[in-house]
């Protein structure tokens, strides 16, 4: 009976370190050892346009000079938000009516070159290679010492308690509910939420509404975003160069644009893939929701840097808004890889248990 006993004991003690290891927020408890992926929904942006002449009017209207009306040049940046319903499964199993908490986020990024393309008949104005680097102004909650100035790109939040609140998940709490004084029937389990407590438009947004600032829309819709507990910060380790990726395989581009300009985005739906963008980054800092036993290791080959391995590898393919109700300019596809290993400590741990286990089961069966 002692030997029943003490073989309990020991395969409890295995369950209550393989927990320890695994355990983590609702987000967390979905990472494994191994390859991980993650898949976005529709995640949204605007450019923060700090080039456009005064007064900032669109090309071809009365009175307008370059830089043009919502026109991407160096030095200006892209902020945006972005939603991941997806982490390692072939479906939706994040937010919403599920369990497990939203995993969300915010990130900004400034333009550092601007590339113009020969024409072609597939573009016949030309097309154009952006490429980017952290922002300076940027900052994250949660991650304290980390900015664009020291490499920050993207901050990833778990969705947790009272903070799920987040604008494009309609079941959550207020403000990411459906504002009561929107009577806009269709977008009735949808993301339809602005970020603000006021109607929302009825109509598609136009290219009139490309802001310029305060971005006070755009921001409470983004607020919602970056208030759960910090997960993960992604940027840069090494100043971004052009071409880009020379460092430490980190970089940001989107290439091939066919145009130069965000007001062509309110022509095309939503679902669109326009422009597709590379974004190899590396980890900053773990927030508290992310479980430390599984440190995220250098193991996705960088797109733009062919030889180098860099943590976290993200595609992304901006589409139009003409079908959304949303103050943002542009949207966008997201998906990711990247590895984990178990650290040494917990696998020798872990391994311990185990071979404790076998000698208590071999004992056993000797008895």
């Amino acid at each position: 009976m002692r030997k029943f006993y003490v073989l309990g004991m020991t395969a409890a003690a295995c369950l209550v370190v393989a927990a320890q290891a695994w355990a983590g927020t609702d987000v967390g408890s979905l990472l494994v050892g191994g390859s991980n992926y993650f898949q976005g929904g529709v995640n949204r942006e605007y450019l923060i346009d700090r080039n456009c002449h005064t007064p900032c009017r669109a090309q071809g209207t009365s009175g307008a000079v370059a830089p043009f009306k919502g026109q991407i040049d160096v030095g200006d940046s892209f902020r945006g938000l972005f939603n991941i319903p997806i982490f390692n499964n072939g479906s939706a199993n994040l937010g919403g009516l599920t369990p497990n908490d939203e995993l969300t986020g915010i990130f900004q990024v400034m333009v550092i070159a601007k590339i113009a393309n020969p024409p072609t008949v597939a573009n016949p104005g030309g097309t154009f290679d952006f490429l980017f680097g952290p922002d300076p102004t940027f900052t994250a909650p949660g991650f304290t010492g980390l900015s664009g100035a020291t490499g920050l790109v993207a901050a990833l939040c778990d969705g947790s308690g009272v903070t799920k609140n987040y604008a494009e998940d309609f079941n959550d709490s207020t403000p990411a509910a459906k504002p009561p004084a929107d009577a806009d029937s269709i977008k009735t389990n949808g993301p339809t939420d602005d970020g603000t407590t006021s109607p929302r438009t009825t109509n598609p947004p136009k290219s009139t509404d490309v802001s310029v600032g305060p971005y006070l829309t755009e921001e409470g819709f983004i607020n919602t975003a970056k208030d759960g507990t910090p997960f993960l910060a992604l940027g840069f380790t090494a100043p971004p160069t052009v071409p880009p990726a020379l460092g430490n395989g980190e970089g940001v581009s989107c290439l091939g644009a066919p145009f130069a300009n965000v007001l062509p985005f309110f022509g095309l739906p939503s679902g669109s893939n326009t422009v597709h963008c590379n974004l190899d980054l590396n980890v900053l800092a773990y927030g508290a929701a992310f479980p430390s036993t599984l440190p995220i290791t250098r193991a996705q080959p960088s797109i733009l840097a062919p030889g180098k391995l860099i943590d976290v590898a993200l595609r992304e393919d901006l589409g139009g808004i003409k079908n959304l109700d949303t103050p943002f300019e542009a949207s966008s596809l997201l998906g990711g890889n990247f590895n984990t290993v178990p650290e040494p400590g917990t696998l020798l741990l872990f391994g311990s248990c185990l071979l404790g286990l076998g000698i208590a089961s071999y004992r056993r069966k000797k008895g």
